[in-house]
């Protein structure tokens, strides 16, 4: 997962509307803004919320200030607040891009949250249940942030209490869903508290995409039945279908809750944050896009679009946007590693492993430029130069997650088992909470 590693640009002399008025009051404001970012620079983020607040009783049409609570925001990772707030930054003063760049900061930190809700969500339906093809495929996806297209998961339950529901059951296996809707019907009919059957139905209306008739019938299911993870899952997955993420995440919690080990909840949980996180990204791109074509200059706007096009797997398009943007940020060191991590993901190894050098040029003390030109170098056959640039990372910081994950890995898929075993082990000793942890537990 390729995170932003750039910390966001805040100026006390941003941009911001002051109209007519004096200039002690305009003096006023820029001490405002000094006071706060320097209780935030030395990390006093209540204090300088509270700062920032109180100018805003004095200043509220402050476009400056509402940037800078939306920072305060987002070091405490309550991203939607942090988005709000850069976006009325954004309305208040137009003019400056800055405060867009901000607000879809917001948004991708808030989608790498979600991912790894995602990728901690799906590790544990794969400690469950590793045998799943669906699941075992979602892991991979998930892992590797590849899930264009994710298939959900529908779960029967196969309760024999009555022919009627016994050869709806049947229909439904068949694909025969109208011939279930009439059998599960006619078991309701006899048994109106019967809730298997109810789930059921809704099942079958979803496969015949009666999304809402298939919401009621879960609904009515878990009404009758408070601990049915199944008709929560269910709910769930209707709801994903509508692209009503919340709703759906909610009820695919009620179904953790009540259904500890019942994983596809975790499997649905993991894909319905992940493709909520992706729609996000969707938005992003649309606003950001005429930022770069009307300021060409603009290079903070260019590596984050760049990033949301990377993430959103458009690779190509990723790629020329950074390329417009070399000429002037040679010296660049995390433009010029997310530019080589774009062209890793892509699979342009040979690239990436030039771009990865120029960045140790300017850094060579910076861990994370060795495992990713260690990655590309693994991928592009250079297995001994990829053993070095691991051995040089771990140099630089022996207790770099990424590189004893990578390089224990590696080694594993050289053979090297002893060894790789040491690295791995190391790997989960300082992240025992990693979303991939019961994966590596298997591998050692």
């Amino acid at each position: 997962m390729k995170i932003i590693n750039s910390k966001i640009v805040i100026s006390t002399i941003l941009s911001f509307t002051i109209g007519t008025c004096a200039f002690a009051n305009e003096r006023s404001l820029i001490s405002i803004n000094a006071k706060a970012y320097g209780l935030y620079l030395k990390g006093n983020y209540n204090s300088s919320f509270a700062v920032y607040k109180r100018g805003l009783n004095l200043y509220p049409d402050s476009a400056s200030l509402y940037d800078g609570i939306g920072a305060v925001y987002l070091k405490q990772k309550q991203f939607n607040q942090a988005y709000n707030n850069f976006n009325k930054a954004s309305q208040l003063d137009n003019s400056n891009s800055l405060y867009k760049i901000h607000a879809h900061e917001a948004i991708y930190k808030s989608n790498i949250n979600k991912l790894n809700q995602s990728k901690y969500l799906i590790s544990i339906a794969y400690a469950l249940a590793s045998q799943n093809h669906d699941i075992r495929k979602n892991f991979e996806n998930v892992r590797e942030n590849k899930f264009k297209s994710l298939e959900s998961i529908y779960y029967v339950c196969q309760n024999l209490k009555d022919i009627n529901l016994s050869n709806g059951n049947k229909a439904f296996w068949k694909k025969d869903f109208k011939k279930a809707e009439q059998f599960y019907q006619k078991s309701i009919k006899l048994q109106p508290k019967n809730y298997e059957a109810l789930n059921n139905l809704g099942l079958a209306y979803l496969e015949m995409s009666s999304v809402n008739k298939a919401i009621t019938n879960f609904r009515k299911a878990s009404n009758l039945n408070p601990g049915l993870a199944q008709a929560y899952n269910n709910l769930g997955i209707a709801y994903m279908k509508q692209n009503k993420f919340d709703e759906a995440n909610r009820n695919f919690g009620l179904s953790i809750k009540y259904g500890k080990y019942y994983f596809p909840a975790y499997n649905n949980k993991a894909v319905c944050l992940a493709r909520s996180s992706f729609e996000n990204i969707n938005i992003s791109i649309k606003y950001l896009e005429p930022i770069v074509k009307a300021e060409p200059s603009n290079i903070a706007a260019k590596q984050t679009l760049a990033l949301f096009l990377s993430l959103n797997e458009s690779y190509n398009e990723a790629i020329n946007v950074y390329k417009s943007g070399l000429d002037s940020t040679k010296d660049n060191l995390n433009y010029l590693k997310l530019y080589a991590d774009c062209l890793y993901e892509a699979g342009q190894y040979q690239d990436a492993i030039i771009y990865y050098k120029k960045a140790v040029l300017i850094n060579a003390e910076n861990p994370n430029i060795f495992v990713g030109m260690a990655r590309a170098q693994e991928k592009n056959n250079e297995l001994q130069n990829a053993f070095a640039s691991y051995q040089t990372a771990l140099r630089i910081d022996s207790r770099n997650l990424d590189a004893n994950k990578y390089f224990g890995l590696y080694l594993l898929n050289q053979n090297r088992k002893a060894e790789a075993k040491a690295f791995l082990q190391k790997y989960v000793r300082l992240s025992p909470n990693s979303y991939d942890c019961d994966y590596i537990k298997k591998l050692i």
